[in-house]
């Protein structure tokens, strides 16, 4: 199959550390990645591991989490709710009003984004016009 199928790549998706306004004034608000282990954690489980970067030093989080999901829109909500810190995308529709970005100073690996479709489907007006979209859109032409 692997023959068959055309994969592009787009982008890096930046990560960013989330909670409310509401959690962080109930559960206080993290300074540093090793000040997580008290907080309740809403995991992305096909998500990167958590791990931050600031100069030279290195932190990986592994710590049980309230909530496991493979929806980011999910934890969005839950994070909206008050239910705890998600790494979520920074992307500017899905970041929330009452929303707080932790620890911006401590990068997390990006996740890449790619456009994969059916090679014989490539010249198919609709997915032509599609992949064409996208790739403009993403800088990538």
């Amino acid at each position: 199959e692997g023959d068959n199928v055309v994969a592009r790549k787009l982008t890096d998706i930046e990560l960013g550390l989330f909670a409310a306004e509401s959690y962080l004034a109930r559960a206080g608000r993290p300074k540093s990645p090793h000040e997580l282990h008290g907080h309740t954690l809403l995991n992305k489980y096909d998500g990167p591991e958590w791990r931050f970067t600031c100069k030279q030093h290195s932190v990986h989080i592994q710590g049980g989490s309230k909530l496991n999901s493979n929806d980011a829109n999910l934890l969005g909500q839950m994070v909206s709710d008050g239910a705890g810190i998600a790494l979520l995308p920074c992307f500017d529709n899905m970041l929330r009003e009452g929303w707080v970005r932790l620890m911006p100073e401590w990068a997390v690996d990006t996740v890449p984004l790619y456009l994969v479709y059916y090679k014989n489907r490539g010249s198919v007006p609709t997915v032509r016009s599609m992949v064409d979209f996208l790739l403009e859109k993403f800088g990538r032409r």
